[in-house]
């Protein structure tokens, strides 16, 4: 099963390949090492929502959240 953080990691990565942005490119803009830009979509690890949320908005994108009742 495909968590919260996985699915936004693969929306994120999806968005760069959609608009030809390299890890380089997007790690200068968002100030992040390169590295960590890379761990943080591709990796196991449980990025926090601010760092998602700088990534995002370096694509010119935002992150929108909604909570729904459980059934």
């Amino acid at each position: 099963m495909t968590n919260a953080a996985e699915t936004l990691q693969a929306v994120l990565r999806a968005e760069m390949t959609r608009q030809g942005i390299s890890y380089g490119a997007l790690a200068f803009t968002v100030r992040m090492d390169r590295s960590n830009l890379y761990g943080a979509l591709n990796t196991a690890t449980n990025p926090t929502i601010g760092t998602m949320a700088r990534i995002a908005e370096g694509l010119n994108r935002r992150i929108v959240y909604r909570l729904e009742v459980s059934k």
